[in-house]
């Protein structure tokens, strides 16, 4: 994020919607408080993952887990609103 690996434009790129039904280059984009956040979950068997990060304020949420139904995107929701406090 600090423009060492990408360039400041290219981390832009990435943080706005390029696609119908907010995507964005391999993410997906959420809103909240009137500014949009990426975001991206899955799981694989035997694992489930869930990373948002809150761009205007400069946080990441990290959630791994080695259970592959564990419902990360609700845990992650639920720290983004934890932190947004």
């Amino acid at each position: 994020t600090n423009g060492t690996l990408l360039s400041e434009r290219s981390i832009a790129l990435m943080n706005e919607q390029h696609v119908k039904g907010r995507f964005s280059y391999g993410w997906f984009l959420s809103e909240q408080g009137g500014a949009y956040f990426p975001w991206h979950s899955g799981n694989i068997p035997g694992f489930s993952s869930a990373y948002a990060r809150q761009v205007h304020r400069d946080e990441a949420v990290l959630i791994l887990s080695n259970l592959q139904d564990a419902d990360t995107r609700q845990l992650q929701n639920k720290i983004l609103r934890v932190l947004k406090r």
